[in-house]
């Protein structure tokens, strides 16, 4: 389900998910869109069979590629750059 959901925001777009110079790796990009889908960071930890820590270090890279100082923040500026589609 989540490979299809990526498929569908990544059309026309390369294996680099990108709104600054610095491309998301395609992790972060799954993570990008659980959270601009309103998962807190255990539930996507729990969806992804990962830890809450790495869910953590993933949204922390997420908000520094993308200039953003919270979830909310780096959803906008994807959405803004066509990186996700609401």
């Amino acid at each position: 389900m989540i490979s299809k959901t990526i498929q569908n925001q990544a059309q026309n777009k390369t294996n680099s998910f990108f709104v600054t110079s610095k491309p998301l790796s395609k992790r972060e990009f799954e993570i990008l869109i659980l959270i601009k889908e309103g998962l807190s960071n255990p539930a996507i930890a729990t969806k992804l069979d990962l830890s809450i820590k790495t869910i953590e270090n993933h949204t922390r890279n997420i908000f520094i590629k993308h200039g953003a100082k919270n979830r909310t923040e780096a959803v906008v500026i994807a959405v803004k750059n066509k990186v996700v589609v609401i």
